[in-house]
């Protein structure tokens, strides 16, 4: 249950459980997505994960000015220790609904971002995913790609 970055461009997702895909006739067992970054066709999708996660960043700072915290954003970043599961909470203390922000990135990761032994991940597959995978799925998707920025900076 890891993901790993390949390059700039693509990431490596390990499903905590194999999902069946069809293949030339054959049915196939498999562990691992590789996501791409998403394109100009995902504008809005991106945004809206983007716009959540900054939403709830701005309510832990709001929930946290003069008050001592347990997280400093500054050196969690510096350190490069912000996880996908990190950028979920973050995005479930804003304003949006969870449902519909995951949502937002099941649309986002069938979009043609993932592939799978060179198939497109498709909402056949997702469908087999528990809502825990998904969740982390789309934080882990967010980290590689939608908030690099934020976290580069």
């Amino acid at each position: 249950m890891s993901s790993s970055r390949d390059s700039d461009l693509t990431f490596t997702f390990e499903l905590d459980k194999p999902i069946e895909i069809h293949k030339g006739g054959e049915v196939a067992l498999i562990s691992k997505i590789v996501f791409e970054s998403p394109t100009s066709r995902d504008l809005k999708e991106v945004s809206q994960l983007k716009q959540a996660f900054s939403r709830g960043m701005l309510e832990i700072q709001e929930r946290t000015v003069g008050k001592e915290s347990d997280v400093d954003l500054d050196k969690v970043k510096a350190a490069g220790d912000i996880t996908g599961e990190d950028i979920m909470s973050a995005m479930a203390i804003s304003s949006e609904p969870l449902d519909e922000l995951l949502e937002v990135g099941r649309k986002l990761l069938v979009s043609g971002v993932g592939k799978v032994d060179d198939i497109k991940f498709n909402s056949t597959m997702m469908q087999q995913l528990s809502c825990d995978t998904l969740e982390r799925m789309v934080g882990e998707y967010c980290r590689f790609f939608v908030m690099k920025r934020f976290l580069e900076n």
